[in-house]
């Protein structure tokens, strides 16, 4: 793999940019492959110099050092989930003027038998693109339109995974950058071109010339050749660039370790030392505890001769000495025990650190009690939860009997959110928690007469070497599929066959109605799938100045759109001329609508409920209450044909 890092003014007053690039240092971290970073800070305060840096710096450390077992995608999550934490760290700290100034891109590359894996996420107006055989596709699109909160705790809450091929190009671009370098320049043409009048022609952009490189050893020198011809002394910001080549393992050599230990001569003082260091914390303990030691060396010396002595006369004898005339007196010595002085040594020392001995005690006799007083109260809690969660299911099961469905849901699901936690820590009362836990899902669930599939059946997978549709519809037993990277609708028949139909144009939204499938192409264009071919694109009046649809719907002959301001708009017909109309009253404003279905009434999911709309009033509000709990609902499907949503 190739890596061109291009900095443009990147460290001017008030702004600053960067790109961090992480290869792996050894075996066990070359199995996540690279990390890359690169992002941009505006309107730059004086304590946010190293924001960039300090945030690189937690995402390496938490992704390098994840658990072996770990999924590299699982690894990538929880490194994003450390620096969302950061960011709400220093955003309670007061920290805030980075918020909305931040445009920053976070991925990494893996290879795995020569085949390329890709996870990345981003914020703010950086541009992540994908060259693949001069088709340059912007992959960050996706998560430019979802909705996300601007809360910290958010900030990196989506993931694009993908598999890449080799020869692929990974370009991440700036806002300025981008705009620069996706610029095509006019000319004026005074003759004619390829039977073509003259008029004005327009030269390749920057991206576009990248995207025509030939992976042949020498992109070094091609694309400094591109970017000679152009000025960039105006232009802030960064460009990282990365080329997925072919990768080519060094050979190691091999090394000779060798475990053979030299013999160690024994040393009484060392031996000794190793008992009497733990104990001796303190310089004075240790000076006056040490002291015997001179003994033992005094032993060492003595002992040593002894043997040298023994040795020289074992291999030569010494000639004997005649007996000296006279009487020879012999004295009695009493030696005192070498180990009896020792122990009167120790002894002591111990008197003298006797209070520091009592005071050690008495700190271990506190936190003991202490600890056990907080294990009481642990216990204590545990059994008043248990009990308070059997009375909410003896109140519930009453309500139960009583044909109160919503009372007695509302308190099962209490008491399920009290047992769950106790039912995960290791305690005395997890066997019965579970106990209570799995009859709390059991009621629950034949409350909610919720369906559990255990093992569904794949029906129809995709080419991995392409890339794969995101989104489905579902029209005349068929399946339509399509993403807004590729100019190609995917039809799957009941009998598994796919057929590609084919367009020049890449769709944003689609919805299917009574006649077709009509998709739509930001900003303001429409196009009807009629019998597997698409119609004439129609324009229409958009509503408003920088219209952005969030989701659409096709009712009779009318078309429906909501934005992300919560307003529903309404088109009469599908024609040119069709004004655009506000549907709901002015009263009314849907701004946590996710997504929106007709029927002759209009049905507007939220987060935890689903609100019913006829005439443009609400005539009807429904609690969500399904179990297992529905986290973030995405879509609601209706039709005339059920009376089911």
């Amino acid at each position: 793999m190739k890596i061109f890092e291009f900095h443009f003014n990147n460290k001017k007053d008030g702004f600053l940019a960067d790109t961090f690039c992480y290869e792996p240092e050894n075996i066990y971290e070359k199995r996540l492959g690279f990390l890359f970073l690169a992002g941009e800070i505006k309107n730059l305060l004086p304590q946010n110099i190293k924001f960039l840096d300090n945030l690189a710096e937690l995402l390496k450390e938490r992704y390098f050092k994840a658990p072996y077992h770990s999924s590299i995608e699982a690894v990538f999550k929880e490194s994003l989930k450390e620096a969302n934490k950061r960011l709400d760290k220093i955003v309670k700290e007061g920290n805030v003027s980075w918020l909305g100034n931040l445009s920053l891109a976070i991925f990494s590359l893996t290879n795995q038998k020569n085949r390329w894996h890709l996870n990345f996420a981003k914020t703010g107006k950086i541009k992540i693109l994908l060259i693949r055989k001069e088709q340059i596709m912007d992959i960050g699109k996706n998560l430019e339109l979802q909705d996300f909160e601007p809360y910290p705790l958010k900030m990196f809450s989506n993931i694009v995974s993908g598999k890449l091929i080799e020869n692929d190009i990974i370009l991440v671009l700036t806002e300025q950058v981008f705009s620069y370098f996706a610029k095509r320049e006019a000319r004026f043409s005074k003759t004619k071109q390829n039977n073509k009048k003259r008029g004005i022609i327009y030269s390749p952009s920057i991206i576009e010339k990248i995207a025509k490189i030939q992976i042949d050893g020498k992109e070094d020198k091609k694309i400094k050749e591109i970017l000679k011809e152009k000025e960039f002394s105006r232009l802030s910001g960064i460009c990282l660039l990365c080329i997925l080549t072919k990768t080519e393992e060094k050979e190691q050599k091999n090394t000779l370790l060798s475990f053979k230990k030299e013999p160690e001569k024994v040393s009484f003082s060392k031996i000794f030392s190793s008992f009497v260091k733990p104990i001796a914390k303190s310089k004075k303990i240790k000076n006056k505890i040490t002291k015997p030691l001179f003994f033992f060396k005094k032993i060492k010396t003595i002992a040593s001769r002894a043997l040298k002595l023994r040795l020289k006369d074992k291999t030569k004898k010494a000639p004997r000495k005649k007996k000296a005339a006279g009487k020879r007196i012999r004295i009695k010595v009493k030696r005192e025990s070498f180990f009896k002085k020792t122990e009167t040594k120790l002894l002591e020392v111990f008197k003298k650190n006797l209070v520091l001995f009592i005071i050690f005690l008495i700190i271990l006799l506190i936190g003991f009690f202490l600890f056990n007083r907080e294990e009481r109260e642990k216990t204590k809690a545990y059994q008043n939860t248990i009990s308070t969660v059997r009375e909410e299911i003896a109140a519930a099961n009453n309500y139960l009997n009583s044909n109160k469905e919503k009372e007695a849901f509302s308190l099962f699901e209490q008491a399920y959110e009290k047992i769950t936690p106790l039912s995960q820590g290791k305690n005395r009362f997890q066997k019965e928690a579970l106990s209570l836990k799995s009859l709390l899902e059991e009621k629950l669930g034949q409350i909610s007469k919720s369906e559990k599939i255990e093992n569904p059946e794949l029906f129809f997978s995709f080419e991995k070497d392409k890339i794969p549709p995101s989104r489905v519809i579902y029209f005349k037993q068929g399946l339509y599929s399509y993403t807004p990277l590729s100019q190609i609708v995917y039809k799957i028949k009941p009998d598994k066959t796919k057929k590609e139909i084919g367009t020049s144009e890449k769709f944003d939204k689609a919805a299917a109605g009574s006649n077709g499938i009509l998709f739509f192409k930001k900003p303001d264009y429409i196009f009807l799938l009629k019998d597997d071919n698409f119609q004439t694109g129609i324009n229409i009046s958009p509503p408003y100045s920088e219209f952005q649809p969030k989701a659409l719907a096709l009712y009779g002959s009318s078309l429906y759109f909501l934005d992300n301001e919560g307003r529903i708009i309404k088109y009469p017909a599908l024609s040119p001329k069709s004004n655009p109309l506000f549907w709901l009253n002015k009263n009314e404003v849907a701004k946590e609508t996710v997504s929106f279905a007709i029927d002759g009434n209009i049905w507007l999911l939220e987060k935890n409920k689903i609100k019913k709309y006829f005439k443009g009033e609400k005539k009807q509000e429904i609690e969500i209450n399904v179990f297992p709990k529905l986290k973030n609902p995405s879509k609601i499907f209706t039709s005339q044909n059920h009376k089911y949503l």
